[in-house]
Order: C-alpha cells, then structure tokens, then sequence
C-alpha cells in the first residue's frame, strides 16, 4: 500500500512518483495503477469482478492496495525539469493548490 507521502507525490506529479537510486546515481520512474485481486470464486462473479485473470479466474481490483510499475532506469544526464502550472486537485486525503510546479521529463538529446 503506497504511504501517505507517496500519494502526495503521485497526486502532484500528476501519475509519476521518481526514485533515486544513489548508488548508480540513476533514477526510475514509477506509476501506481489497479491491483487485481484474483479469486478462486466459480465465473458467476459477483459484485467488484471486472474481467479474468490470465488462468481463467475472476479478478477484482483492490481499492486500497496498488500496483507500482517501474521505468528505468535512467542517468542523471537523460532527465530534465519542465516548468509548467499546476491546477488545483483535491482528493479525500489532501488538496493541492494551483500554481507554478516543475516534473522530472526525459530529454529528447542526452
């Protein structure tokens, strides 16, 4: 389950939470989505089933754990800060107000 500081960056990044791998000195993009919870409940699925997992079984997707997907990684010289403005988002844990934001992007020429 992502902490609550996590979240926060998530929610500010707008999708992207960035980690910094010292040792390499390298970082790694990462993206939180749906965790499917697969059940061992017969096709008559039920309330929550979205679709089957890869053997056949019901899948559902958990409400609050979440699947972190890593990109990566990438040197120090092939990412860039991009300046742009950001707009006010509020969620049931924190609101975010609007203004000048910067994220981590790829640079088109390392």
């Amino acid at each position: 389950m992502p902490a609550p500081w996590e979240r926060w960056v998530h929610a500010s990044n707008f999708g992207e939470i960035w980690f910094f791998e010292p040792k390499a000195g390298e970082l790694w993009r990462g993206t939180f989505g749906a965790r499917a919870l697969t059940s061992s409940l017969p096709p008559s699925f039920g309330p929550g089933f979205r679709d089957e997992g890869p053997d056949g079984t019901p899948e559902r997707y958990s409400k609050r754990r979440k699947e972190l997907t890593l990109y990566g990684p990438y040197p120090l010289a092939a990412i860039r800060i991009k300046r742009f403005k950001r707009r006010a988002y509020r969620s049931k844990r924190f609101a975010l107000p609007p203004g000048p934001a910067a994220r981590f992007v790829l640079a088109k020429d390392p």
